[in-house]
């Protein structure tokens, strides 16, 4: 099952060249999205075809702790894979004349920042961005470092886009508040525009958070 699954990734990417060969691109330039669930489509169908050879039913015998370890070294390979069909898909958009790559932030899948520093170090002209990042689950100093560090890799081709998610899945699945989003937002921005401004100390206090941190 592990080695079946370690190629679906890769097919994925070999799929987008054999659409870039036959013109099924969209037209060059146009702005489009190639998201996570493009990529790990394939992954999700065939952890649900292999389902009960990949997920431990409860027990804590000897047994039980040697699939959990195989399923873990199973799921490990597939997003080896996938993050190398990342890189591969941006390298067949960016060949293909695509203006831009926009990632988005799926629960369960993919963390978007790490596909953009993926993606960015295997293109040169490309515009990476990530549509939409929820800011919640990062500090406004923690964003703006991976941020600044993503746009370095990226050599200022990184657009960030960011944006307060929904109440499902603040509330539903992260187990945070989720009250007045846009004055949340208009907080969380007036850090983290200090944070970006140039390097120096951040000193930042309003009704959501209290900041003096160094950032060079």
């Amino acid at each position: 099952a592990a080695q079946r699954r370690q190629v679906v990734a890769r097919q994925q990417a070999q799929a987008f060249v054999a659409l870039a060969e036959t013109g099924s691109f969209p037209a060059a330039g146009e702005r489009v999205s190639l998201t996570q669930s493009t990529v790990s489509q394939q992954i999700k169908a065939l952890e649900e075809e292999l389902g009960e050879a990949l997920f431990v039913r409860g027990g804590r015998d000897r047994q039980g702790l040697a699939d959990a370890a195989a399923c873990a070294e199973a799921e490990g390979a597939a997003f080896v894979e996938g993050c190398r069909a990342f890189a591969e898909v941006a390298v067949t958009a960016e060949q293909a004349g695509f203006a831009s790559i926009w990632v988005p932030q799926i629960p369960g899948d993919f963390d978007a920042f790490t596909m953009i520093t993926l993606m960015g170090s295997a293109t040169r002209r490309v515009e990476l961005g990530t549509a939409v990042l929820p800011i919640q689950t990062r500090h406004p100093i923690a964003m703006a470092q991976e941020i600044l560090s993503n746009q370095a890799v990226c050599e200022g081709r990184f657009v960030p886009g960011l944006g307060v998610s929904h109440h499902w899945v603040v509330e539903g699945q992260l187990g945070l508040p989720y009250e007045r989003p846009a004055h949340q937002l208009r907080n969380y921005l007036e850090v983290l525009n200090a944070a970006l401004a140039g390097p120096g100390r951040v000193d930042v206090e309003n009704d959501g958070y209290r900041v003096h941190s160094p950032l060079d």
